[in-house]
């Protein structure tokens, strides 16, 4: 622990912000007025205690870069949310089909266009003539890679979750200590302000711990789970190019990855189908004009690619 500067520097800004309020809050604290009304909800004493006292916390309990990390993934993370794995399908098994026709190596001007890092990294090795065996070990260590960052952006949110309450209540002691100590000099503005102190940090505590990190958290677990899938699909899809499984083949394991619904709808479409050789002809042209293709909704690509 002495030899974590972020653990002892956030330890001590804890420490100074409680001691701050033990001074006297109508002298040394000022309101913040934004507008009538909601200004009286903001007050600079209780954001201290609630805001400064989680990022502390956190900065303890992890450390400033993972905190930093955890961020990063957040928006990230968030860029995934109109992510649609039919989309992702149409895309394997166009790539998937080419290859079969012309080798691996038709494609290697593609691999840079690609959307994503981990798609675009496992058909560059493919493309260089990685062993599958040796592909396929470095693309599940990228998957653990990844799960370990998303899963650190969860643990970060749900520790301010955690702790936001937590301060919420240090700030409502301290206010009603504040409150306690003025009652009998009957001083009102400091009851009152001590009244509030308490009031406003148990109302932001609960706000950043139940409006903002647990839904966020909440979130980001689900897209974290949903980029897992997509990345397997990956793997699945660069492993079948490079071992040369029929491209019929590789669309009946990839629909495993796919929800029953939408799996559903998604072999309805195709069963009917016409020109598909047109199709993946419009269908590339499209995603070679397109930056981020793959994070398009299926129902908007199938209009794009319509064909006749």
């Amino acid at each position: 622990m002495l030899k974590d500067k972020g653990y002892l520097i956030s330890l001590v800004i804890v420490a100074s912000i409680i001691m701050f309020t033990f001074f006297d809050p109508p002298k040394t604290i000022s309101w913040w007025p934004l507008f009538e009304g909601v200004g009286e909800f903001f007050d600079i004493l209780s954001f201290l205690i609630v805001g400064g006292g989680c990022i502390c916390a956190t900065i303890m309990h992890f450390s400033v870069s993972k905190m930093k990390l955890a961020f990063q993934q957040v928006g990230k993370l968030m860029q995934y949310v109109n992510l649609d794995l039919r989309t992702e399908l149409e895309m394997l098994t166009l790539f998937a089909r080419r290859v079969r026709s012309n080798g691996i190596l038709s494609i290697d001007e593609d691999v840079d266009h690609m959307y994503s890092e981990y798609l675009q990294s496992g058909m560059r090795m493919a493309v260089d003539g990685y062993d599958p065996e040796v592909l396929e070990k470095i693309l599940e260590d990228e998957i653990t890679n990844l799960n370990y960052k998303y899963d650190l952006c969860v643990d970060v949110l749900n520790g301010i979750k955690d702790y936001a309450p937590g301060f919420g209540m240090i700030g409502t002691v301290v206010g009603m200590v504040i409150c306690l100590g003025n009652a009998m000099t009957g001083d009102v503005p400091a009851i009152i302000q001590g009244v509030k102190i308490a009031l406003l940090t148990t109302l932001w505590g609960s706000i950043i711990a139940n409006v903002v990190a647990s839904p966020l958290a909440g979130k980001c677990e689900f897209l974290a789970a949903l980029v897992e899938k997509r990345n397997r699909m990956y793997k699945e899809a660069v492993l079948a190019m490079v071992t040369k499984i029929n491209p019929r083949q590789l669309e009946e394991r990839l629909l495993t990855f796919i929800d029953a619904g939408d799996r559903i709808e998604y072999l309805k479409h195709h069963q009917e189908l016409k020109g598909m050789r047109e199709r993946d002809a419009r269908l590339y042209t499209i995603w070679k004009e397109t930056t981020g293709l793959e994070s398009t909704e299926w129902e908007n690509l199938k209009k794009k690619v319509q064909v006749g």
